[in-house]
């Protein structure tokens, strides 16, 4: 399948572009899902869309058709021979100059598509930095994946893919938050530790399988979210990354620190492969 916007569309031009009065555009008011497509069936769909809903919830964005988003979806991952990726955008949609968000709304979405390469073919380990981007705290918008992702786009200038395969990202006290594009789990003493969300950060749908599968006992560990800091990562047994493309990413060292590689990482990674 060609990457580009796809036909399963509401509010956009008879061209299908997305005018220039549309709020995402004007204001970053709105939201995002990257879904992962394996044999031509959407990942984590489910996690995708209920993590949708709470966002448009959160931003009070109205008029979202949900089943009609969730049959394209399907239908835009059923025409990949085999893997792909779908990208959801979702915007409130048209209004006037100014931060009020109009009374009548008429939200906009489309989807877009993109080649995927499996996480069996990326590198065994990452090697991460500590970016010098901090995240603003705003627990109005924690854990949302909204459309404002500047700090991330300055973090990946700071560490292009040529110097990190990721760059892990603090808040303003220091606290350790997430990677530019995925979330993070620390393993210290045979036990499983990840940031809390509540001031900042996107809580990803990888990150929230695996709090609800070791919660289960679908997994042997329980995972704890906490908060941690840079020096959590020094001593760990294991560190590694999720996120929905990527699945789990085993970090192989932290600013050229080597990091142990271990078990958790692969049972967690096999975890979620088995995962619809």
């Amino acid at each position: 399948m060609p990457s580009g916007i796809l036909p399963h569309a509401q509010g956009l031009t008879p061209n299908g572009d997305v005018p220039v009065t549309d709020r995402g555009l004007a204001y970053g008011d709105g939201l995002f899902e990257t879904i992962a497509v394996v044999d031509g069936k959407p990942k984590l769909l489910a996690a995708h869309l209920a993590r949708l809903q709470r966002g448009a919830e959160r931003l009070v964005i109205a008029g979202l058709d949900f089943n009609a988003i969730e049959t394209a979806v399907g239908a835009a991952s059923a025409a990949f021979s085999s893997h792909g990726a779908v990208k959801l955008m979702v915007t409130r949609g048209d209004g006037p100059r100014g931060y009020t968000p109009p009374v009548a709304q008429n939200p906009r979405w489309w989807l877009q598509s993109f080649a995927w390469t499996p996480p069996t073919a990326l590198p065994t380990g990452a090697h991460v930095a500590i970016s010098s981007v901090r995240l603003g705290e705003q627990p109005l918008l924690a854990g949302l994946k909204h459309l404002n992702r500047l700090e991330q786009v300055l973090a990946r200038a700071e560490y292009p893919a040529s110097r990190a395969d990721e760059a892990l990202m603090l808040d303003s006290a220091g606290r350790l938050v997430c990677a530019t594009s995925a979330n993070i789990i620390v393993v210290r003493e045979g036990k499983l530790f990840t940031p809390r969300l509540d001031r900042c950060g996107v809580a990803g749908v990888v990150r929230g399988a695996l709090l609800a599968g070791a919660s289960r006992g679908d997994l042997p560990w329980s995972i704890t979210e906490t908060e941690l800091t840079p020096a959590s990562l020094v001593g760990a047994e294991e560190v590694f990354l999720t996120s929905a493309l990527r699945g789990v990413w085993a970090v192989a060292a932290v600013e050229g620190t080597p990091v142990p590689s271990g078990q958790v990482a692969k049972a967690c990674f096999d975890y979620w492969s088995a995962l619809p």
